[in-house]
């Protein structure tokens, strides 16, 4: 009985060391969740206010063009205000072009380069500056849908973070139960022993 009671025990506590190795690594993957999670969520926060930074420059380069082709009288610009345009269209698309260098569709490139051709012409007419304006509210549109984009991933993303957390918090908890349980069954197997040793 004393054999089959140490045979016991030894394993228990062999059972017990792979439970303790189990949560170790169960921490530690939940530790990396948690790290790539505050990436995440960093890249999203920097991502939104890169995005309304420009949207806040579109906004204001529409009226300003408005406001030169109206001092033009919409019939001939003057050289300054094409320079002017030229200097707000070409602004506007190089903060767009560094801030969705990778998230850039085939639409969203190719509102880029007619905007890149009509701004840098030599020579922009009133019909020029129509389209340029057309051209901006199309960035403007296409990068709240960006935006949209980037909210919906990051719900997405945290939604997922959440389910993994729950299940790793749920597996160990039920590992520290049988880990109490494990510890309770080694102690009274080593009473039991001693006990038995002693009589013998």
């Amino acid at each position: 009985d004393v054999y089959k009671r140490q045979a016991s025990l030894s394993k228990a506590n062999a059972t017990l060391l792979t439970n303790h190795l189990i949560q170790d690594n169960k921490k530690k993957e939940q530790e990396a969740l948690k790290n790539l999670r505050d990436s995440q969520n960093r890249m999203f926060k920097q991502r939104i206010q890169d995005g309304q930074e420009v949207l806040r420059i579109i906004e204001a380069a529409i009226p300003m063009i408005e406001e030169l082709t109206r001092e033009a009288e919409f019939v001939q610009l003057t050289s300054s205000s094409t320079t002017k345009i030229q200097a707000v269209s070409t602004h506007t698309l190089q903060m767009v072009v560094r801030t969705f260098m990778v998230h850039r569709s085939d639409k969203l490139n190719k509102v880029i380069t007619s905007l890149a051709q009509l701004s840098t012409a030599a020579d922009i007419k009133p019909s020029d500056v129509a389209r340029i304006i057309e051209l901006i509210n199309e960035l403007r549109l296409h990068i709240e849908g960006l935006l949209q984009h980037y909210t919906e991933e990051e719900d997405r993303e945290l939604t997922l973070f959440q389910e993994q957390t729950d299940r790793i918090n749920f597996l160990l908890g039920e590992l520290e139960r049988q880990a109490d349980q494990l510890e309770q069954y080694i102690n009274d197997l080593d009473e039991c022993v001693v006990d038995e040793t002693t009589v013998i």
